[in-house]
C-alpha cells in the first residue's frame, strides 16, 4: 500500500472540483509546508460556517492576554495561559512542516513558558494587544509557523469539521461517524491513519505566516523607510535585547521601547497579503503533487521479494532512475522551477531542494508499495538531516541524498555522506545532483561543480574508497524536446 496520496485521489473528485470549493489538496501520509495564517481570516472576506471564524480568534487571543495579565500571583492563571499556548494539535489537515505527531501540543510547554512569561513581560509596559501571539515567532525560539497554523486550526477546528462535512455532502464524498469536542461529525476517514481527514480552506493558506516571514514584514514598512531599511540589522535586535531585561528599563526606556514596538504591531496590522496562488505555486508543492499522482496512474510493476543487500541497492538505484526518466524524459524538468501566472518556468529561478525531494518521495513510495520497502524522509542524525533511507533490515540501509547544482556538491559529497553513512550504519549511499544551472569554467576554475564532482567519484573508484554512488540528473528546460 501506498504511504502518500494526493486527498483528490483518495476521495475520487477532481483537483479543480476541490480547488473551485475552495478546499488545499493536500498529500496525505506527509505534512506539506501549507500554513493556515490568522491574518487571511482576519483579511478574507466570511460567509457560511466561517462567519465568525475571526471573532473567535480574535476572543481566544484576547482571552490569552487577559488571563496573563491577572496570573502574576496565581499559578492556577499561569498554568491556564500555557495550556492555551500548548493546546492539542489538530488532526487531519496534514499541513506544516511534519516534524511531529498529531497527538501532541500544538507549542511544546516549554516554549509555551516562554511566550507566556514574554507577554507578561510585555504587559506591564502597556502593550497588551492580542497580535502578540503572533509575532511571538520573532522573538522565541521554537515558536514556529506550524506553531501558529496548530493553534489557529484549534480555534477553528469546530468550523473546518463542519466545512469538511458540508462539502463531503455536497460531493457525495464516503465518510465516517467521528466524535469530535462533544458534536457528532461525518467526515472522510484517513487512509493510513485512524482518524479522520479535515478539509483545509485555500483562502487561509499562505507559505508562511506572515508573522514568521520577516521579509513581508520588512516590505510591510514601505511607509517609513528608515525603520524598513533597520528592521533586521538594527530594530530586530534592539527589540529581542530589551524584551530579556524589560524590568530594569527606566521610565523613559520604556516608553521608548513600547513606541518601537507599536510600530512593529502596525507594520503586521496594515501589511496586505493573499491566499497562496495555486496557478503560480511559488513553492512548488502543488504541480509537483499532480505530477506524482500522474505517475502513479501510469505505473505498473509485478511485486518483488528484496532480500539480499545486492537486490536493495538495485532496487534504489531503479527508483533513482525512474526519478531521472521523469524529470529528463517526460518533459517534468519544469517542475523544478517557479514559474509564471501563464504557468512558463523561470528558468534562472529554481525552486529549493524540498520541491525535487518531494517529487523523489513520491516516486519512491510508488515503488516501495509494490515491494514493501520501508522508506522514509529526512531522518533527522546529529550530523544532520539525510534526505531519504530505504531499508528491509538493519544491515540492508540505503542512503539517498538529493543536491542542486548550484550546491557546493564536493562538500556535500566528501563531507556530509561519509557522516551520515557512520550514524545510519548504512550499507550503500546515493548522491543525486540535479543540474538546475548552466555551468561556465573560467580562468580560476577549469571544470564545473559537476565535473569536479565526478572526478573525485571516479578517483575514488580507481583508489578502491568506499564512496557515495554519483547520478547526475538533468534538470535544465529546453526550448526544443531535443537535448
Amino acid at each position: 500500500m501506498r504511504q502518500t496520496i494526493a486527498l483528490s485521489a483518495h476521495v475520487e473528485i477532481d483537483p479543480e472540483v476541490l480547488k473551485d470549493k475552495g478546499i488545499l489538496d493536500v498529500i496525505l501520509g506527509v505534512d506539506t509546508p501549507y500554513f493556515i495564517d490568522p491574518r487571511l481570516v482576519f483579511l478574507k472576506d466570511k460567509k457560511g460556517i466561517f462567519l465568525n471564524a475571526s471573532k473567535k480568534i480574535e476572543c481566544y487571543f484576547s482571552d490569552l492576554i487577559r488571563v496573563i495579565k491577572n496570573s502574576e500571583d496565581s499559578p492556577q492563571l499561569q498554568k491556564k495561559a500555557i495550556e492555551m499556548v500548548a493546546a492539542k494539535e489538530p488532526k487531519g489537515l496534514s499541513i506544516g512542516y511534519g516534524n511531529k505527531t498529531d497527538t501532541g501540543p500544538a507549542v511544546p510547554e516549554s516554549v509555551a513558558r516562554k511566550i507566556v512569561f514574554t507577554i507578561a513581560e510585555l504587559i506591564k509596559v502597556g502593550i497588551d494587544d492580542p497580535e502578540l501571539v503572533e509575532i511571538m515567532v520573532l522573538f522565541i525560539d521554537g515558536y514556529g509557523p506550524d506553531s501558529i497554523s496548530d493553534l489557529v486550526s484549534y480555534i477553528l477546528y469546530d468550523d473546518l469539521c463542519k466545512f469538511t462535512q458540508e462539502v463531503c455532502n455536497d460531493l457525495n464524498i464516503e465518510t465516517k461517524e467521528y466524535s469530535i469536542n462533544n458534536a457528532v461529525y461525518f467526515l472522510p476517514k484517513h487512509p493510513f491513519k485512524q482518524h479522520q481527514i479535515v478539509f483545509v480552506p485555500l483562502d487561509y493558506v499562505s507559505a508562511l505566516p506572515l508573522a514568521y516571514d520577516w521579509n513581508s514584514v520588512q516590505d510591510a514598512a514601505a511607509y517609513n523607510d528608515k525603520l524598513r531599511k533597520d528592521f533586521s540589522g538594527i530594530i530586530l535586535p534592539v527589540i529581542k535585547e530589551q524584551i530579556k531585561k524589560l524590568t530594569s528599563l527606566s521610565s523613559e526606556e520604556k516608553n521608548k521601547f513600547k513606541e518601537t514596538f507599536k510600530k512593529l504591531l502596525k507594520i503586521y496590522k496594515d501589511k496586505k497579503l493573499e491566499s497562496y496562488d495555486t496557478d503560480i505555486d511559488e513553492r512548488g508543492y502543488y504541480v509537483s503533487k499532480s505530477a506524482i499522482e500522474n505517475y502513479a496512474n501510469k505505473f505498473s510493476a509485478q511485486q518483488k521479494n528484496i532480500s539480499s543487500v545486492d537486490e536493495m541497492k538495485d532496487f534504489v538505484r531503479d527508483v533513482i532512475l525512474s526519478f531521472k526518466r521523469h524529470i529528463e524524459d517526460m518533459g517534468n524538468s519544469n517542475l523544478l522551477y517557479h514559474r509564471t501566472k501563464n504557468h512558463a518556468p523561470k528558468k534562472d529561478k529554481p525552486h529549493r531542494e524540498d520541491v525535487p525531494q518531494m517529487i523523489f518521495n513520491g516516486i519512491a513510495d510508488v515503488h516501495c508499495s509494490y515491494t514493501n520497502i520501508p522508506h522514509a524522509r529526512e531522518s533527522k542524525l546529529s550530523t544532520g538531516p539525510i534526505d531519504f533511507w530505504f531499508a528491509k533490515a538493519r544491515d540492508s540501509k540505503v542512503l539517498v541524498e538529493i543536491k542542486k547544482s548550484t550546491n557546493n556538491l564536493i562538500r556535500g559529497y566528501t563531507r556530509q555522506l561519509s557522516k551520515y553513512e557512520k550514524g545510519e550504519l548504512s550499507c550503500y549511499s546515493f548522491y543525486v545532483v540535479l543540474k538546475v544551472k548552466e555551468e561556465k569554467t573560467s580562468k580560476l576554475k577549469l571544470v564545473t561543480n559537476i565535473e569536479e564532482l565526478e572526478n573525485k567519484y571516479k578517483e575514488n573508484i580507481k583508489n578502491g574508497i568506499k564512496t557515495p554512488e554519483v547520478i547526475i540528473i538533468d534538470g535544465l528546460v529546453y526550448d526544443s524536446p531535443s537535448k
